[in-house]
């Protein structure tokens, strides 16, 4: 499949259109799929359905207001270890009672197995790393 065109776009001829009783100008467009699906750079990723159940947890910090909130989430996902699912930032907060120069940041951080149910005490111990690094990191202290 070489470069060139991957479709043919014109207008109906006014004799055919009234032949359909088209009373505007009308456009046909024919697209070679093959040649569009070759020049796509990205093919469809999938992940089956997950065959146990999520476990979410909040995890709500105190940081500097300098530390980025894109930094913080990138640093959740680094730290969040095999079963991590998903991040999502939820909120972020300034004004009391945060102190001044502060910001709240709260994620909520989904965690699953492929090969077992996750119970309450695996959710605690994968947040509690989390927290960890983010202190270690960016000095973050868990807002209560």
């Amino acid at each position: 499949m070489g470069a060139g065109p991957i479709g043919v776009l014109g207008e109906i001829h006014p004799d055919v259109a009234r032949r359909f009783a088209l009373n505007d100008r009308a456009y046909a467009l024919e697209i070679d799929l093959e040649h569009v699906f070759a020049a796509a750079i990205e093919r469809v990723r999938y992940r089956p359905i997950a065959r146990y159940p999520a476990l979410t947890r909040d995890i709500a910090i105190i940081v500097d207001e300098a530390v980025a909130a894109g930094d913080v989430l990138d640093a959740v996902r680094m730290a969040g270890g095999e079963l991590l699912r998903e991040v999502r930032l939820f909120d972020v907060y300034t004004g009391a009672p945060i102190p001044t120069g502060k910001l709240s940041l709260a994620f909520t951080v989904t965690y699953q197995s492929s090969e077992r149910t996750l119970i309450d005490t695996d959710g605690d111990m994968e947040r509690a790393k989390v927290v960890r690094f983010l202190s270690e990191r960016f000095g973050a202290t868990v807002r209560e």
